[in-house]
């Protein structure tokens, strides 16, 4: 991870089980706290590494949220296997809704940013509550009693902490608008997180998320409606901090992977959105197999933990862009661009970037 120089990571959710960090964990017995072993070790290499950290709270505790009129008093996490949309009674994705499930959630929330003090500075609450991970699946009107009572517990508890809000799994903005309005916490909100899979099983190259893969909800629209929406602060930042481009999908391949990677985080660079690929390495032992990530997980094979060629490309799109910032006033021009626009009806991209040394960085595409 430290050498494909990443400097963020968002940990805290898992595709097939609860992570350390979840509720779950860390209240395995009502209103007892605790660090499972190994999650300080892990979360203070990050840090050594110089990597900055987003951590998610999430998601249900049976101790607590359970629909059961027979609440446990201690429960053992489980392990692995399970996935949204689990309705068994016992799942983590029934999320807090009562006073006094959200009250307890809070104190985990607390707990937490006082445990990680110093270490950690970003706070997301949930992860797609807007499809599986919230059962049944969010009312946002519902769903806004938790990060009114989230973000302002966030910065009382350490005022350098951020708060970030929704990481919804799709850029819709009715969604967004309803559970804002409903929180009432829009002047408490540091980061708007949304999600992007264009064309999600299938191959739709990244730029589509704007052009035709959400129809007429693409992300740009989203962020506009968030900035404009009264009492947001100023300068609100926007973080794209699940996307990937699976091989597996219908019509892709590894060396579209390979391209459709560094095309996504350079298009969003430009719209000053920070974008978190989804994921380091996989789970095989849930839903999604090998297909995720940047490295092979583990399947007893010979390529377990090895790269994909993605791996490569998104080590030097890291290297190249790391420390630019997006020039409007640099003019990308190419005399054979026309020419080959007519001939084979792509858009053409163009953006250019500023190094603190004040070096230029072009990036130009047909898509």
């Amino acid at each position: 991870m430290a050498d494909t120089g990443v400097k963020w990571a968002r940990i805290g959710q898992y595709e097939n089980s609860s992570d350390l960090t979840s509720w779950d964990w860390i209240e395995q017995k009502r209103g007892v706290y605790a660090a499972p072993p190994g999650l300080d070790d892990y979360v203070d290499w990050l840090v050594d590494n110089g990597i900055r950290i987003e951590m998610e709270l999430m998601y249900g505790n049976p101790v607590n949220t359970s629909p059961s009129g027979n609440l446990p008093d201690s429960i053992i996490p489980e392990p692995g296997s399970f996935h949204n949309d689990d309705r068994s009674l016992y799942s983590v994705f029934w999320p807090p809704t009562k006073p006094a499930q959200i009250a307890a959630f809070i104190k985990y929330v607390r707990w937490m940013v006082h445990h990680f003090h110093g270490r950690i500075h970003y706070w997301e609450l949930w992860n797609e509550e807007d499809i599986g991970y919230w059962n049944p699946w969010r009312n946002p009107e519902q769903y806004s009693r938790l990060p009114k009572a989230f973000v302002s517990t966030v910065h009382e508890a350490d005022p350098e902490a951020k708060a970030v809000f929704d990481g919804q799994a799709h850029p819709f903005r009715n969604s967004a608008r309803r559970a804002l309005n409903a929180c009432g916490c829009a002047s408490g909100i540091d980061i708007f997180a949304y999600h992007t899979y264009p064309g999600y099983g299938i191959n739709m190259n990244p730029e589509t998320m704007d052009y035709g893969s959400y129809d007429n909800e693409p992300p740009a629209k989203l962020r506009a409606m968030v900035r404009r929406y009264p009492g947001i602060r100023r300068e609100i930042r926007f973080w794209d901090n699940e996307f990937n481009s699976i091989p597996s999908w219908k019509g892709s391949e590894e060396s579209l992977q390979e391209k459709y990677i560094p095309r996504e985080m350079i298009y969003n660079l430009a719209h000053g959105v920070k974008t978190f690929i989804w994921e380091l390495a996989p789970g095989t032992d849930g839903n999604e197999d090998d297909d995720f990530g940047l490295i092979h997980g583990m399947k007893y094979l010979s390529t377990d933990f090895t790269p994909w060629r993605a791996f490569y490309a998104y080590e030097h799109t890291n290297w190249l862009f790391s420390d630019t910032q997006f020039d409007p006033s640099t003019k990308i021009e190419d005399p054979y661009v026309r020419a080959l626009r007519l001939r084979i009806a792509a858009p053409f991209l163009a953006y250019g970037f500023r190094s603190r040394s004040e070096k230029g960085q072009p990036a130009r595409w047909l898509f």
